[in-house]
């Protein structure tokens, strides 16, 4: 204003007032899907603070108030919610999850969180018996399980020795459902394999205990061997359908006791009147021998020495033919091992008289 004339009025001036940066908003999404060695958690940047967040995740650990400096997981940018699976953690353990989001102006957390992990769930096991059994009888092995729970199939290929053991069934078997057990065989000659094959729409959950037992006649000694070398063969899954990694197969063995001749008298011995002979026996697994003789035809029974007879009792039995021996037969009893008596093959004696002038 001046000299009494109008006001006049000056350009217009535009005052900008610069607001600085400051550090993002974030919380901390609590976890979920806690298994003994995983989990998800996240968190939501709601506010970047006048700065672009370059980089956000969450931190985490087993001590309180983790920071970037220890573990973390790297999330995206920018605002919004966000998702982190951790994994790797360790069984039955305390961890504590903060969500952060990086801008120019530093980095900023949300609350804390924490969480425990699920105790370790130890794999399953499957144990085949180890016994033993007097050759010629039936011997029951036992399958046995540990930690069988939420079992929802069951393939297993066991392997044997088919020389040695007869197949001869199954029975008390703890697997309702869907159970297949085959002896296969080719050209009629058994494979030395047991098949087994199991499912259900019902989990099982022996825990531990008694999963089946397998029969076999004991011929001789055998190894039982899971088929563990041919993937796929022998598999446990659970209750979801999927295989279990880590399940554990126990090999066993059935051992043979009792006598086992390996070698026979020979059939037939033709020695002449006062002569020497003898007949012999070579076995295993024996603790004593009893020789018998069957006159004409009649029933066994045992020799003594003398008479004509000397070794009754041992592998070997000595003999000084006579006349009245002529058509005999012989054979030994063999003992061992708390089993039933094994018998020879049978060796029919001919002693030849020399003739004589007629009378």
């Amino acid at each position: 204003s001046g000299g009494g004339c109008a006001d006049v009025s000056s350009s217009v001036t535009t005052l900008t007032v610069n607001t600085p940066a400051s550090l993002a908003t974030v919380t901390t999404t609590p976890a979920t899907s806690i298994t003994a060695t995983a989990a998800t958690t996240g968190g939501n940047v709601t506010a970047d603070g006048g700065a672009a967040v370059t980089v956000r995740g969450v931190a985490y650990g087993t001590s309180q108030s983790p920071t970037i400096s220890g573990t973390t997981t790297s999330n995206g940018t920018g605002t919004g919610s966000f998702s982190s699976t951790l994994t790797g953690l360790t069984s039955s353990t305390v961890y504590y999850v903060r969500a952060y989001a990086t801008n120019s102006v530093g980095t900023a957390y949300g609350s804390q969180v924490s969480f425990t992990t699920q105790s370790a769930v130890a794999a399953p096991v499957v144990v085949l018996g180890q016994v033993t059994g007097c050759r010629g009888t039936v011997v029951t092995v036992p399958i046995t399980v540990q930690n069988f729970t939420n079992i929802g199939a069951v393939s297993l290929d066991l392997l044997y020795d088919s020389t040695k053991l007869t197949y001869t069934g199954n029975n008390s078997s703890a697997l309702t459902g869907n159970l297949i057990v085959n002896n296969p065989t080719t050209g009629g000659t058994p494979q030395g394999r047991v098949l087994i094959s199991w499912f259900d729409i019902n989990a099982s959950n022996i825990g531990n205990g008694l999963m089946m037992n397998l029969t076999f006649t004991v011929n001789g000694s055998s190894a039982l061997n899971w088929n563990t070398a041919v993937a796929g063969q022998c598999e446990l899954a659970d209750g979801n359908g999927d295989v279990i990694s880590g399940a554990t197969f126990t090999n066993g063995l059935v051992t043979a006791t009792g006598a086992q001749i390996t070698t026979q008298p020979t059939a037939a011995v033709s020695l002449n009147a006062g002569a020497t002979g003898s007949l012999s026996v070579v076995a295993s697994g024996a603790s004593s021998y009893q020789w018998q003789v069957s006159v004409a035809g009649g029933a066994w029974t045992n020799l003594s020495n003398g008479g004509g007879y000397s070794g009754v009792t041992t592998t070997t039995l000595g003999i000084v033919a006579a006349g009245t021996m002529n058509g005999n037969q012989y054979r030994v009893l063999v003992s061992g091992g708390g089993c039933a008596d094994v018998s020879s093959s049978v060796t029919t004696l001919t002693v030849n008289t020399p003739a004589s002038l007629a009378t």
